[in-house]
């Protein structure tokens, strides 16, 4: 009855797991996607507006902030791009160890304390980017960042930063294109 019990457990367990890891993956895989995708309403770091990235045009960055803040983004976007893959390839071993005849649930729950490992240091490295951003704004871009963050779920990258409210050259380009 004890043995019964504990495989519930780990199947329940096991389940719970495979529902965030998926979640998480269709999450994932979707801002991915849309990463990849050429969008021409917005800027990038090889295009004609001087402050690239949309987020920080919202805040009203300067350009002296933007100076030291152009390294910290493109540190953070490569630093966190790596993780990010190495999260996928974690999870998708995951899932090949789900899809195994005969499931080896000492390996699944290694492979979760692995991937529990790249979340916290993906966790990690926003926390740290963040404050070093915070060093470099302003009381009032402070106040707007962590307000965004709040009002918009966490997401105030390149997409869907202002509710659908395009800025600086956002608006530029849709007026080229248009032409």
């Amino acid at each position: 009855m004890h043995s019964r019990t504990r495989i519930l457990l780990i199947i329940l367990s096991v389940s719970l797991n495979v529902a965030f890891v998926t979640a998480w993956g269709m999450k994932t895989l979707t801002q991915t996607a849309r990463a990849a995708r050429p969008q021409k309403t917005v800027c990038m770091p090889d295009s004609s507006c001087r402050i690239w990235c949309p987020l920080h045009r919202a805040l009203g960055t300067t350009a002296e902030q933007w100076r030291s803040l152009e390294p910290l983004q493109r540190d953070f976007q490569t630093a966190s791009a790596t993780l990010g893959t190495t999260a996928d390839s974690l999870r998708g071993q995951l899932m090949d160890l789900l899809a195994e005849p005969q499931v080896n649930p000492v390996a699944i729950e290694a492979k979760e304390g692995e991937i529990g490992t790249v979340q916290q240091r993906m966790q990690r490295l926003v926390v740290n980017h963040l404050l070093e951003e915070k060093r470099v704004l302003n009381a009032t871009q402070q106040t707007t960042l962590f307000a965004m963050m709040r009002n918009n779920g966490g997401c105030v990258g390149h997409a869907g930063i202002m509710s659908g409210e395009q800025t600086g050259c956002q608006k530029n380009h849709i007026r080229n294109d248009r032409k």
